[in-house]
């Protein structure tokens, strides 16, 4: 009784994989740039420099 060895996946499954390896890649290289953004940001904060820094939901000049 010969084991099969070499069993070829099926096309749907080949694209599964890969679209699941090109999600992950994604997801990887946008938490990447948030905490390279975030650092930063907080590098920046915590410097005292006045530096230009402007957000829709963070005004500190018009706190109401």
């Amino acid at each position: 009784m010969k084991a099969q060895r070499c069993q070829h996946r099926g096309f749907g499954q080949r694209l599964v994989s890969f679209l699941g390896a090109v999600v992950t890649l994604v997801g990887f290289g946008a938490l990447l740039a948030f905490t390279t953004t975030e650092v930063r940001r907080r590098t920046m904060l915590s410097s005292g420099d006045d530096y230009f820094y402007e957000s829709p939901l963070i005004d500190n000049k018009n706190d109401v």
